[in-house]
């Protein structure tokens, strides 16, 4: 049912006991079920889009995007290092997607370049994908 016990500790005090969000029932099969990956996909999404503000300065076209997936594919491969996702090679861990496929010519009007970002934790091992919309091409 995805409940989270409340248990209380002499020490700590009141605590839930458990990792689960409220869209935790297994019956429901959201990436979003246990806080762990609730928090390594948002610090994941907080460091790339403060990462990235250097590239609402650059042109949005395919040399932006190779930067991007550098940047982006530098500081996963960093998180993979410390085991933060399952799988035997980098390329079974985690992806990123930054390109004609991801950011189309409306994007590009818009100003807006579209990157996708896909990776396993370590629970429950599947693959969990959040999409960054970040500026670009903003010179003034």
């Amino acid at each position: 049912m995805g409940i989270n016990a409340i248990r209380n500790f002499p020490l700590y005090g009141v605590v839930s006991w458990g990792a689960r969000t409220l869209a935790g029932a297994d019956e429901l099969a959201d990436q979003w079920k246990s806080v762990p990956v609730r928090r390594l996909a948002q610090y994941i999404e907080n460091s790339l889009s403060s990462g990235l503000k250097w590239a609402a300065f650059e042109p949005n076209a395919e040399p932006l995007w190779a930067a991007i997936r550098q940047s982006v594919g530098d500081f996963m491969a960093g998180l993979f290092r410390q085991g933060a996702f399952v799988g035997s090679s980098s390329s079974r861990a985690y992806f990123v997607q930054c390109d004609a496929a991801t950011t189309l010519m409306s994007d590009i009007d818009r100003g807006v370049v579209n990157i996708l970002v896909g990776f396993a934790p370590v629970e429950p091992a599947e693959f969990v994908v959040v999409q960054i919309e970040q500026l670009a091409g903003q010179s003034s």
